[in-house]
């Protein structure tokens, strides 16, 4: 347990009602809390049926609790499992770690996302209108209501000032404040606001394309985490400009956007999940070209 240490780039995510405390083991693995039984109403012994026309409250747990997901993508066979996994962080397993208490908490081991990077910007954007858990009253939230998106957490170094913008609250934050957000860690108005840009939109759509053609879940409280290396802004490559066009065959510059967070997985009875796309696609199109149907 001695290389366990305090992740410092953590930007998001609460358990038992703070801010939860994650881990780094030094070999680029972070150790989650996980929220044992986090779906009370899971019962593997009911029989999901196919429906067209459901309520809120009649969603059904896919899991226990998200350890217990990533176990399920692991090794499943089924066509939305396959290609929902390269979208999720990398899967190592669980550790029990001690916890504030002495006592013992089972960590979810996942790869980190910022491994390798010299100066990571990280930003944590909750997806969807809809987060609650089924039967559960609804925190009417009026900004997920508005773009169906929320920027929960962010850290950004910008390559045209000299400072850092650490962990932030964005629970308080209005709608244009977020938005401003998004724009500084996209590098605002920089000469390379447009490249950075283009790569987190290409790999979104990846992200779009499974969420457009699977039928097996509905996603609540889940995450999108977008990761890049503001040290990599620094130097373009010769073969990336040719006046204002990207032209080199890979997208420029790198970045790392992973879905998280998967405690509230649903059933989706064979329906499209309406609630997520809207959010992504809001995403979507405001970070493309600041296009938001409000």
């Amino acid at each position: 347990m001695s290389d366990l240490a305090p992740y410092d780039l953590q930007v998001g995510g609460h358990h038992k009602g703070s801010r939860s405390h994650v881990l780094k083991d030094g070999k680029g693995r972070i150790l989650k809390p996980l929220k044992l039984n986090a779906n009370p109403t899971f019962n593997p012994d009911v029989e999901v049926t196919r429906k067209k026309d459901y309520s809120e409250d009649e969603l059904q747990p896919v899991c226990r609790d998200e350890l217990e997901l990533y176990q399920r993508i692991a090794t499943s066979t089924h066509q939305d499992d396959v290609t929902l996994k390269p979208f999720m962080p990398a899967f190592h397993g669980s550790q029990s770690v001690p916890g504030p208490d002495g006592k013992d908490e089972l960590h979810l081991l996942l790869g980190d996302l910022t491994w390798g990077l010299r100066q990571p910007c990280v930003a944590d954007i909750k997806i969807g209108r809809t987060c609650h858990y089924p039967g559960k009253a609804a925190k009417k939230h009026a900004m997920l209501q508005e773009l169906g998106f929320r920027l929960t957490g962010m850290r950004v170094v910008q390559v045209d000032a000299d400072f850092k913008m650490s962990q932030e609250d964005c629970k308080q934050w209005t709608t244009q404040q977020v938005l401003q957000g998004l724009d500084n860690f996209c590098q605002g108005t920089t000469g390379i606001a447009t490249h950075l840009r283009h790569s987190i939109v290409r790999e979104l759509q990846h992200i779009h394309h499974w969420v457009e053609s699977q039928r097996s879940y509905m996603l609540r409280g889940s995450s999108i985490l977008v990761v890049y290396d503001a040290d990599q802004l620094t130097s373009v490559p010769p073969d990336v400009m040719n006046g204002e066009t990207v032209v080199s065959t890979e997208a420029w510059p790198k970045v790392r956007v992973k879905m998280i967070d998967f405690a509230h997985v649903l059933h989706s009875f064979g329906n499209k999940d309406e609630n997520y796309l809207f959010g992504l696609e809001n995403l979507i199109k405001y970070i493309d070209n600041k296009d938001v149907k409000l």
